[in-house]
């Protein structure tokens, strides 16, 4: 009986043990929200979107960008690093990734309802001049985060209950810290920029 019980024990453990995986989002290089480009030095399982802003790149520094951007890319591919686009990164790429139950997603399909998110797809990244640059920096370092909304929790758990997922994984919104909550038998999970190490 002993035994039968520290077996149960034993797999319960295993069934319960957590993976740690490390995710990147929202470091918006060349953009005017950029993060230390250091970070892309880091370990990272999962790239989620919006490394790079060629959104909002300054004119001059788009040949630049899409070489670093292409260098990311392979890098990834090399890795078999799942590289997730966002809706700065404007390129062609995969937009949601399973890992067992876990969706991983950039979350500008949490955020945004179709029609704002075809208007976005079709504009073009051009480069931006430094007068619209530096306009964006100084409303983004104004309102440097955000809030997640019950409307975008919900639009989350909903969105991995449709990949048959229990975990939804994603960035976009830029909050302060992790979120990290159950919705409706879903673990709904935002990150904030950078670096984030998760246990799933």
């Amino acid at each position: 009986m002993k035994l039968i019980i520290m077996l149960f024990l034993f797999l319960i453990s295993i069934h319960c043990a957590s993976t740690e995986i490390w995710v990147i989002s929202d470091t918006h290089f060349y953009g005017p929200q950029s993060m230390n480009k250091s970070l892309l030095q880091d370990k990272f399982d999962v790239s989620l979107g919006d490394i790079f802003d060629a959104k909002n790149t300054l004119k001059a520094n788009m040949l630049k960008m899409r070489e670093d951007q292409n260098y990311f890319s392979d890098f990834c591919e090399k890795n078999n690093i799942p590289e997730i686009q966002g809706n700065h990164d404007k390129k062609e790429g995969i937009l949601f990734y399973v890992w067992g139950d876990v969706l991983f997603t950039h979350g500008h399909y949490v955020s945004w309802d179709s029609k704002k998110i075809e208007k976005e797809e079709r504009k073009e990244a051009k480069g931006i001049s430094k007068i619209k640059f530096n306009s964006k920096k100084i409303i983004f370092d104004s309102h440097p985060t955000t809030k997640l909304s019950e409307e975008e929790i919900a639009k989350a758990a909903s969105l991995a209950k449709k990949y048959n997922c229990r975990t939804i994984v994603f960035g976009h919104t830029h909050v302060k810290s992790l979120i990290d909550i159950e919705y409706d038998g879903v673990r709904v999970i935002n990150v904030p920029r950078g670096i984030t190490q998760l246990n799933l």
